[in-house]
Formats: C-alpha cells, structure tokens, sequence
C-alpha cells in the first residue's frame, strides 16, 4: 500500500493517464464496426488496415494519456494538439481505412446519404426542396424548389434586397480599380 503522501502526489500529476467513460466505450465500439464491416465486406488491404489502427491510436493518445489531462487543465498547446487529432488526423485515417466495397455500401445506404449532406436533408424537411432520383444515374437526385421553398427565397431576396446592392455596388467598385 502506497503511502497517503505518495498518493496524493499521483492524484494531483499533471501527467496521469486517464481513461473516461464515454472514449472508454466509443473507442472500442469503433473497432468492433469496423471489425465487423470487414468480416461483411472482406479483408482491407494492409496498408487501409495500417490506417485505421494509426487512427485508433491517434484517438487513444488524445484521450487517454497525459495529452488529454494536460490539455484540459495546464497547456492550451496540448489542447490544441487534441484538436488537431480529432478534426485531422484520425478521420483522415479512418477514412482512408474504408474500402471500396465498404464504401459502395455507404453510398448505396440513403441514410448515410442524407447523414452527409445535412444542408439538404434540412431543407427536404423544412418542405422547402424535394428529392428525386435521376432515373439514369442511380448516383444523382435531382432537388427542386417546392412551392413553400419559393415563397421562402422570395422572402428572403427581398428582404435582403439593400444588403444585396451594397454588396452589388462594392463589387463593381472592386472591378473597377
């Protein structure tokens, strides 16, 4: 048994390891999805593989070493880093992970397709735009104003009309010089 000053000493480190609840689940389930899309849809190269475990340990550093305590409570640079981590480097490699047959199944999923494209999905439920499948292309939806979206731009063109010559105005003087 530790010594009680030895243990506060440990508690209070600056550069103790972590391990939170919600990475603690998240991290792992990831690893399992992507163990199960490939049991689904074959073996990933060696190289997508290598991605993939580079981005689970880019995500396991910023969480669960000195970085992320650091991070939150001593030095902004190491925040920093962890945001870079999250925002760059591991979806950078987790995507370079997907394989194409996994990524075919992605397009193929409308879910995923209105996940991606959130501006849209948005507009579709607001009842301002409407979704049809080209017929040629399986790829391709055709969006199109409804008549609730007509009225809603119209509004908003012409409430933005004064702001819109201003901006018209400058441009020209831009052009000019």
């Amino acid at each position: 048994m530790a010594p009680a000053g030895l243990a506060l000493v440990l508690a209070a480190s600056p550069y103790r390891w972590e391990l939170d609840l919600d990475t603690t689940l998240v991290i792992p389930g990831l690893v399992l999805a992507y163990l199960f899309l490939v049991g689904r849809y074959g073996p990933p190269p060696r190289w997508r593989a290598a991605c993939f475990a580079g981005g689970i340990v880019t995500l396991a550093v910023a969480f669960w070493t000195p970085v992320h305590h650091l991070g939150l409570h001593y030095l902004l640079s190491m925040h920093l880093l962890q945001n870079v981590i999250l925002a760059e480097w591991a979806p950078l490699l987790v995507v370079l992970a997907v394989t194409p047959a996994m990524a075919a199944a992605f397009a193929r999923a409308r879910v995923w397709r209105a996940l991606t494209h959130p501006l849209v999905a948005r507009a579709a439920s607001a009842g301002l735009v409407s979704r049809r499948p080209s017929s040629d292309d399986g790829r391709v939806v055709h969006l199109r104003l409804t008549q609730r979206g007509e009225r809603v731009l119209a509004a908003a063109v012409a409430e933005l009309g004064p702001e819109r010559q201003q901006l018209g105005a400058l441009l020209a003087r831009l052009e000019a010089e």
